[in-house]
């Protein structure tokens, strides 16, 4: 199967018996115009994406009666700073 487009998103969708599938995407995969991946049913598939933005996390690239394969985003690490000063702000920086 090859994606060539969003097909909307996970939020705006009744997924009330629907069969989801993921396809499980690190953060900086998701600026990729070409992709080739297996969701997490084991479904090979392609993303082949033209003039669209970045892929968000639920984004719909399949969908059917009783089927949908959207992006899942990995979780990852991040390092977060508070700042108590500007000097500590521009430190950082």
């Amino acid at each position: 199967m090859i994606f060539r487009e969003v097909l909307g998103n996970l939020n705006d969708l009744d997924t009330s018996g629907k069969k989801i599938e993921k396809i499980m995407l690190d953060w900086f995969e998701l600026d990729r115009r070409i992709i080739r991946t297996t969701t997490d049913r084991g479904t090979k598939i392609g993303i082949a994406l033209s003039g669209h933005g970045r892929l968000k996390q639920g984004d719909i690239l399949y969908k059917q009666m009783d089927r949908v394969i959207a992006v899942e985003v990995n979780p990852a690490d991040a390092v977060v700073f508070e700042p108590k000063t500007m000097q500590e702000m521009a430190d950082v920086a």
